[in-house]
């Protein structure tokens, strides 16, 4: 299948979709791309992050 019949495709659809993007995606790079999605979207972005480093034994918090 094509990447336009793809298109195509969702665009029949009346749905909307999430993108849930977590830090360290790839997807981060590319919000951009995201905006030519064809139907309708919601991205949520990391604002902080807290976890657990095993390689130092400590806790890390990230703001974004």
């Amino acid at each position: 299948m094509t990447t336009d019949k793809i298109i195509e495709h969702i665009k029949t659809y009346d749905l909307k979709t999430v993108f849930n993007i977590l830090a360290g995606s790839t997807l981060l790079n590319q919000l951009d791309r995201i905006k030519d999605y064809p139907n309708d979207f919601e991205v949520t972005t990391p604002e902080f992050l807290k976890e657990y480093n095993y390689q130092t034994g400590k806790e890390e918090f990230i703001e974004f």
